[in-house]
């Protein structure tokens, strides 16, 4: 029985001694080859905040119709031949959406018109009417990137909107201030008060063709030309006549365009 119960002994100390010694070896090696915690928490990849957003700024001149107001006996109307040069101020915000497209929403402040009137209310009697319009709009654009040469960057564009004018006008009688009444002699109308101010908004839409150049990090200097059409503005006459005309304007652009990375 003795022989027995050492043989069991010495065949489990055998069984045994190679786990021994694996744990033994497992608790000498360094920490760097120990098997990763399954409980550790994983480190997440760094977001980058912005990527792909842009604000622009633009400064724009060039020719556009500019109609003048003519009084053709006492009926006003717009000289159809009417030009002049213009200028606009505009800002907005975009997203890179890739290499090749890019799209932004930007509005415009264009100069505004103004127009003088002299209508006659008798022998010696004139109504003088001033009038200025204020211009602006709002467009939605898309644009392709034709690729990068030299550090220049060409592209197309189109975009779409509305337009609005605000016409605001006052009235004087032989230059010197409406202090009572007047009588319109084309409609027998007695007027007491200015011109009421008249706000309309129409469809606009431009198409737009430019190159880009970086000049920093985050900046681009954009050039480009712009056609854009502003639909119609209208023009209220002493006592309640108006007068329409379509208007467009061709602009040479330059502004920059920051990316928000």
């Amino acid at each position: 029985m003795r022989l027995g119960t050492a043989t069991a002994v010495a065949a489990l100390f055998l069984a045994l001694a190679p786990m021994a010694a694996g744990e033994a070896a497992a608790a000498d090696m360094p920490s760097y080859y120990s098997p990763p915690d399954a409980y550790a928490p994983r480190a997440e990849a760094p977001q980058e905040f912005g990527s792909g957003w842009y604000l622009r700024g633009d400064a724009a001149f060039g020719p556009e119709d500019r109609p003048k107001l003519l009084l053709q006996g006492n009926v006003p109307a717009f000289d159809r031949k009417g030009s002049g040069t213009g200028y606009a101020f505009g800002a907005g915000a975009g997203y890179k959406f890739t290499d090749w497209f890019r799209a932004d929403v930007t509005g415009d402040y264009l100069d505004p018109f103004r127009y003088a009137a002299n209508i006659p209310c008798g022998a010696t009697c004139a109504i003088n009417q001033r009038t200025e319009v204020q211009r602006f709009d709002g467009l939605v654009n898309g644009y392709v990137d034709l690729g990068t040469y030299a550090g220049l960057t060409p592209y197309v564009g189109a975009g779409a909107g509305i337009a609005g004018t605000v016409a605001d006008g006052s009235i004087r009688i032989n230059g010197n201030a409406l202090a009572s009444g007047v009588i319109d002699p084309r409609t027998g109308t007695t007027v007491t008060s200015g011109i009421p101010t008249r706000t309309d908004y129409g469809f606009a839409w431009a198409a737009m063709a430019g190159v880009s150049y970086a000049v920093g990090s985050h900046a681009l200097l954009d050039i480009g030309y712009r056609y854009l059409d502003l639909g119609h503005t209208t023009v209220s006459l002493f006592p309640s006549a108006t007068v329409t005309r379509d208007l467009s304007t061709q602009e040479v652009r330059i502004g920059v365009r920051y990316m928000i990375d």
